[in-house]
């Protein structure tokens, strides 16, 4: 999640890049699972690195689609203390990580 949040502060270009690599990926069915995704220790390597940032970046702009920065905050707070599963819940009503899956992926889809 702070991944997808610093690609917020790069330049439009950058994140029309972010949104074609996770369309590209998406279209294959080669995304990280949201747990995954969330539970890395490492960067990965590779084309793969670029998908990292365009799906983080995706579920970033999707939770700042349902609620203000300052809930954004919180949710990486709780996160860290409680873990993803809870601060979702607690933060934004996602009851688990399909959930979150399927609101980020719809919003690509829909050219958000």
């Amino acid at each position: 999640a702070n991944e997808g949040a610093a690609t917020l502060a790069e330049s439009k270009g950058k994140q029309n890049y972010y949104r074609r690599v996770v369309r590209r990926f998406m279209r294959v069915k080669q995304v990280y699972g949201d747990a995954d995704l969330m539970a890395m220790k490492a960067y990965p390597e590779g084309r793969y690195q670029h998908l990292f940032y365009a799906q983080s970046s995706a579920i970033v702009r999707y939770l700042l689609s349902r609620r203000p920065r300052t809930s954004f905050v919180n949710f990486l707070k709780r996160a860290q203390k409680h873990g993803y599963p809870w601060a979702l819940l607690r933060t934004y009503g996602l009851t688990d990580f399909e959930e979150l899956s399927q609101g980020w992926k719809g919003r690509i889809i829909r050219g958000n």
